[in-house]
């Protein structure tokens, strides 16, 4: 696996440990760097509860349903193809796109929980764009080199959603449809192709995956 995909599924497990609320102020953007300051508080409530694989799989589906906005980000890495694939289509690859992404989240539960390196995240002074608010941080693990992760956040103070992760200046939803493009670029844009590589990707038997790419 790249350097990049490391990263990049790094920021991926990371983002998702965020308690959603639904009292935020929005007088300034500042109630968007104390909605991404919880993800440490998730991840040590999560790691440190030795809960079964499916009771954890089961936490970690609800809080992605509250806190991320995955069916947008599905859609949104498939580009000028969502139009093209059948609502049959569509429907199975959003369901696919949540189960490979809770198959890489939980890989990363049990790695970090074995190896249980300290974190530490700096949250910086975040930044309305037109995307959304922008918070960036840097991410240390005991041992390993900082990582600059922006988290960008939609600018609804009173349902907020994660839309996108930037982990060292790259867009994880960025890459994925430029590798899901070029995926189907190759495959004469068959969308069944693709369909075919992320049931694969989602086999519960099968080992971490990594999403299909150019390389």
């Amino acid at each position: 696996m790249s350097t990049r995909r490391q990263l990049l599924h790094l920021a991926a497990f990371l983002s998702l440990w965020v308690r959603s609320r639904c009292a935020w102020s929005n007088d300034t953007p500042d109630w968007a760097a104390e909605f991404i300051r919880q993800i440490g508080r998730e991840i040590a409530e999560i790691a440190a509860s030795g809960a079964p694989v499916n009771e954890r799989r089961q936490r970690l589906q609800s809080l992605v349903d509250r806190a991320a906005d995955v069916d947008g980000a599905a859609r949104f890495c498939l580009g000028r193809f969502w139009r093209k694939a059948s609502p049959v289509q569509q429907s199975e690859y959003v369901s696919l796109f949540h189960t490979i992404l809770m198959k890489v989240v939980l890989a990363h539960i049990n790695a970090e929980t074995q190896v249980r390196k300290e974190v530490r995240v700096t949250t910086g002074r975040p930044e309305v764009r037109q995307d959304g608010i922008f918070v960036p941080t840097v991410v240390e693990r005991s041992g390993n080199p900082p990582i600059q992760v922006t988290w960008v956040v939609s600018a609804d103070a009173l349902h907020p959603r994660l839309v996108d992760v930037v982990a060292e200046g790259t867009s994880l939803r960025l890459t994925l449809r430029s590798d899901y493009n070029a995926f189907l670029t190759r495959n004469n844009d068959n969308i069944d192709a693709l369909l075919q590589a992320l049931r694969q990707q989602a086999c519960e038997n099968c080992t971490t995956p990594t999403l299909p790419a150019a390389r």
